[in-house]
């Protein structure tokens, strides 16, 4: 018999390496490979092409039940094996099981505790931006200076009084940190000494579902301020906190605080 110039599509004769054993490899390759040349001279490459692949999806399916039953199989053997070294050895079994439940409990919460350091300020959308003394270098955008850590300061309206987390600085803190308005006009701040800003559950606590921009409240015990927006409230995952930010000039005015930051 002289040489076939067909030849089984090479995808179909890779795939079917795969799912064969070794021991059988040779053999039935060469059984499929001499029946792929039989069905093209017979009837065509384009039918032997169709056939020699549905002998390989036919090897398939008890490949996969094999390697299934195999795996069920030693998966009980090592539970088995387990079980029995567990009713063994109980108190090594026990050291050994804790040890492992306690190195993966602190892998996760470290993971976790990772996660949340690397998400601290990451809310703003100027993250990335370098602090500096615009007037020294014209190269900075913006800048913004506050005071030191916050304080808690009397807050007023009408015959409701809290004491809240106040934070002084310059109102192009809201142009530099992304501290979103839900309420009013950040434009506002500028200009107006005496005007502060309240985050929203702030708000909700003096004025319940009222609208408070445009509302007067004392602050500190002596001093009236014009509420000029409402901003949703700062995540916890932020190194600056505070639900209530009033201008820095009114502390340069009217406190002696400490050092101002930049």
């Amino acid at each position: 018999m002289s040489k076939s110039p067909f030849h089984p599509p090479a995808a179909a004769e890779g795939l079917l390496r795969l799912f064969l054993l070794d021991d059988e490899s040779f053999e039935k390759l060469g059984d499929f490979a001499e029946g792929f040349q039989l069905k093209a001279e017979e009837r065509g490459r384009q039918k032997a092409v169709v056939w020699y692949w549905l002998q390989v999806f036919r090897v398939i399916p008890p490949f996969v039940r094999n390697i299934l039953y195999w795996s069920i199989a030693m998966l009980k053997n090592y539970f088995k094996i387990a079980v029995r070294s567990i009713r063994r050895h109980p108190g090594y079994s026990f050291l050994t099981i804790a040890g492992l439940a306690l190195g993966m409990a602190c892998c996760i919460l470290i993971l976790f505790w990772v996660r949340d350091e690397r998400s601290t300020n990451t809310f703003h959308e100027k993250a990335g931006s370098v602090p500096a003394l615009r007037e020294d270098y014209p190269e900075v955008l913006n800048m913004a200076r506050f005071q030191n850590g916050q304080g808690e300061f009397l807050l007023e309206y009408g015959d409701v009084k809290f004491k809240e987390l106040v934070q002084l600085a310059d109102p192009e803190i809201f142009q530099l940190f992304s501290f979103p308005f839900v309420g009013g006009n950040p434009e506002e701040a500028f200009g107006d000494p005496q005007v502060l800003v309240l985050s929203e559950k702030t708000a909700e606590r003096f004025f319940g579902s009222d609208d408070p921009v445009g509302k007067v409240m004392t602050f500190n015990g002596d001093m009236d301020f014009r509420v000029v927006g409402v901003m949703k409230d700062i995540p916890y995952n932020s190194t600056i906190r505070f639900d209530v930010w009033v201008p820095l000039k009114v502390g340069e005015t009217f406190w002696l605080f400490g050092p101002i930051s930049r």
